[in-house]
């Protein structure tokens, strides 16, 4: 059978039938108004032409019985009588020829006139009849606005200002970014209120090429074969960490990718079960829609840096922006990606996770150095992830949680995820994340992406080397400065015993080989 019609907004299945109704009744009042005017002019020109008929009648008559009278007198040799008689017919014969062009005259007239006057009164209907569907079109548009303004206004649970939400096109293919310019400019001093490890100055900030995307952000449904989403989301759910991986960008025109050794999971001499899925899924992302938002930029690219991560209720990421962590800490330089793009693959429909929703700031650069690194700057409140988070305008798009749904957008635009509220039972929040990186970072940051085997062993060795000097980032709890100048929880080699301190050397060998290694592989993969 056939399939069933899909069911319209009360809104706009209002709209056609009420256009119609109108329609209808303005056809029907001007056939009304033509009907009695054309009847009145078509008798009226019936009348004279019987009246021009007869008056030709009458004039034919006359002019005959002329000839009959002047041949009866030129009969009986009356000369005077002849020439008047002919003189008469020929004064006859004018007067009907003028009375037959009068006539005409008038009937011509008097059809022009009247039909002036019909489409005088035609078009008085017709303008009645186009405001009557004026009227009805107007009425038509707006309930369709009305509908249309509901579903785009921000939810009443938030307020009367808050986040816009942005939702994909499904009738149309993804917008193109547009790259403004191939260099992003040199580094310039920048202090977002993080200090990598072992760093005590602000970093300097080398900004990627800019990007525009049109509309700000694109939402991509059916951003990966939806299997692989599947098999990416079953991958994650089996890890107790997240994990990482970097995927080298070889031909640009082709969009061809391969996989990185980055020592995650199982990984040996070559590439290791995460390294060949992040290859899979960056892959399948250039391949559909994916494809035409980064097809411009493909040629300034060096690679993608690829994780994943999961969260169940009560898990939220705060406020931040993305950059190269591993070439930050090496060269002491903030590298935001390009882009930043983020794909949902928890195989939920929208709504189904409550909270959970992904949201950027418009405002880039200039919102982030007001907030800093994890809003350190501006207090978050209790009942909202930012500061400004309600405000109208904040520049903050929203985007809700749905499977295989992917967004993009700047790569220096700040962004969060809001506390996941509750989830289908058995079900966990998961994100892919892809930062495609230029030429000048790419190598750099390929020696240990973030969350891959070799940035959790860099990130452990930080750590214990944190705890040893006392110049961890950020005191934690346990942390606090005591009163000897130094934070609470610092391993001091006096206070370590011999077997300790075997420890100590072999774990300071180890950070060295490591850092060795790095620089090594670094300089390898140098254009």
């Amino acid at each position: 059978g056939r399939a069933p019609r899909r069911r319209l907004p009360p809104t706009r299945a209002m709209a056609p039938p009420l256009v119609d109704t109108a329609t209808e009744a303005v056809a029907d009042l001007a056939r009304d108004l033509q009907a009695p005017l054309h009847g009145g002019v078509e008798a009226m020109e019936t009348a004279l032409q019987d009246a021009s008929g007869k008056l030709q009648d009458a004039s034919s008559k006359l002019r005959r019985g002329l000839e009959e009278a002047r041949e009866a007198a030129r009969a009986t040799g009356d000369v005077v009588l002849t020439d008047a008689l002919g003189n008469a017919l020929g004064r006859a014969e004018r007067a009907a020829d003028d009375l037959r062009r009068a006539v005409a005259t008038t009937v011509g007239e008097s059809a022009a006139k009247t039909r002036v006057a019909i489409r005088t009164q035609l078009w008085e209907a017709l303008s009645i009849r186009a405001l009557l569907a004026g009227v009805a079109l107007v009425a038509a548009a707006g309930a369709v606005a009305g509908f249309a303004l509901a579903r785009a206004l921000p939810d009443r649970r938030r307020g009367p200002g808050g986040p816009k939400r942005v939702r994909a096109s499904r009738w149309r293919p993804p917008p193109r970014a547009v790259v403004l310019s191939r260099d992003g400019g040199p580094p310039t001093p920048f202090d977002d209120g993080f200090r990598s490890p072992g760093q005590q100055a602000p970093p300097t900030l080398r900004r990627p090429p800019p990007v525009a995307v049109p509309g700000g952000l694109a939402v991509v449904e059916g951003a990966l074969d939806p299997e692989l989403a599947r098999k990416v989301y079953a991958h994650t759910m089996g890890r107790e960490e997240p994990w990482g991986t970097y995927v080298l960008l070889e031909d640009p025109r082709r969009a061809c990718v391969r996989a990185v050794p980055t020592g995650g999971a199982g990984s040996g001499a070559g590439p290791g079960p995460d390294d060949d899925l992040g290859a899979a899924i960056v892959a399948s992302f250039l391949a559909r829609g994916g494809g035409r938002v980064l097809q411009p930029l493909l040629p300034l690219l060096h690679g993608f840096e690829v994780w994943s991560v999961r969260g169940s209720v009560g898990h939220e990421v705060r406020y931040h922006i993305d950059y190269a962590e591993w070439h930050r800490k090496r060269s002491h330089e903030c590298c935001p990606p390009a882009l930043a793009i983020t794909v949902q693959v928890a195989p939920v429909r929208e709504g189904e996770i409550v909270g959970g929703e992904y949201a950027a700031n418009a405002g880039g650069l200039g919102h982030y150095a007001r907030f800093g690194y994890k809003s350190c700057r501006i207090p978050v409140p209790p009942d909202a992830p930012v500061a400004d988070w309600c405000d109208e305008p904040s520049g903050w798009l929203r985007v809700p949680y749905a499977f295989n749904r992917a967004v993009v957008h700047p790569g220096e635009w700040p962004h969060l995820a809001t506390r996941v509220e509750s989830v289908p039972e058995g079900v966990e929040r998961v994100v892919i994340g892809i930062n495609p990186f230029t030429k000048a970072v790419g190598p750099s940051e390929m020696a240990a992406p973030q969350y891959s085997g070799a940035f959790k062993r860099q990130l452990r060795l930080d750590q214990m080397r944190a705890r040893l000097q006392g110049t961890g980032p950020d005191p934690g709890p346990g942390q606090e400065e005591g009163a000897a100048g130094r934070r609470e929880g610092q391993i001091r080699p006096e206070d370590l015993d011999e077997d300790g301190r075997r420890l100590l050397i072999a774990l300071a060998r180890r950070y060295k080989a490591a850092q060795a290694a790095a620089a090594a592989a670094a300089a390898d993969s140098a254009p």
